[in-house]
């Protein structure tokens, strides 16, 4: 975790804390993902929060690619969330299954890059059954479209002996 202000806490990918201008990183380093947590933990300290252990196995586990267009993670008690530079969130869930979660995350942008289409959100808390969610394109705005009706005549006829609400004729 980067020293910094308090985070929001349900952060987005465009909304995770920057980290601190006074940390320096190593040179050839492009950025360090942001961990998001309410724990408050010191510079050149041990992680011992279990929340922030968890997403960075998260984080060690994803392929190197995807990896390096990392964001940030949130963690919390029932999940883990990694959010991605131009690309979906992943939600893991816990960190059970992680191996099985990665190749099920790997499979799932796999078939969304195959056709072209983005992904916007990936669900891999359960493995076996894994959610993604595609970018929509816009709704088109069309012009609507006129109804044509046939002519009708002004002057209705009914044939004789039919029955009729407007005609009220006796016996």
């Amino acid at each position: 975790m980067l020293p910094g202000p308090s985070p929001s806490p349900a952060p987005s990918s465009t909304s995770l804390p920057q980290p601190s201008a006074s940390i320096v990183l190593p040179h050839g380093t492009r950025h360090l993902p942001v961990i998001v947590t309410d724990a408050s933990l010191r510079v050149g300290g041990t992680v011992t929060d279990p929340h922030v252990r968890n997403a960075l196995a998260v984080l060690a586990a994803l392929p190197r690619p995807l990896r390096r267009t990392v964001l940030g993670a949130s963690a919390t008690e029932t999940s883990i969330r990694v959010y991605v530079r131009a690309g979906p969130t992943i939600e893991f869930g816990d960190t059970g299954a992680l191996a099985g979660k990665v190749l099920a995350l790997k499979a799932v942008l796999g078939r969304y890059r195959a056709r072209h289409v983005t992904c916007t959100f990936v669900d891999v808390s359960v493995p076996d059954r894994p959610l993604g969610a595609p970018l929509l394109p816009a709704p088109s705005v069309q012009a609507p479209t006129p109804t044509v009706t046939a002519p009708t005549s002004s002057a209705t006829s009914t044939p004789q002996n039919t029955p009729s609400a407007t005609r009220t004729s006796m016996p």
